[in-house]
């Protein structure tokens, strides 16, 4: 919630984030293990990149910028 809120006061419309956690994909609040509940979604991420203790920020807005300035304030928030 607190790299949503902080992509969110940036300028983005919201943003997801997905955890690499002991070799499961999470989405905080929504799945617990992402390769179980979206097998597809896991298929495709897990396809296009190589994952190891990661986290992935996917953040959205009316204009490019101001995603990417919520991806980078979510980013932000967690160190």
């Amino acid at each position: 919630m607190e790299q949503r809120d902080a992509a969110v006061r940036v300028g983005a419309k919201g943003a997801i984030i997905i955890v690499l956690k002991n070799g499961k994909l999470v989405i905080p609040a929504v799945s617990l293990d992402l390769s179980k509940d979206y097998p597809i979604a896991f298929n495709q991420i897990t396809s296009l990149m190589k994952l190891e203790e990661d986290m992935i920020i996917i953040s959205n807005a009316d204009q490019r910028r101001e995603a990417e300035y919520g991806a980078l304030a979510a980013a932000w928030s967690i160190i």
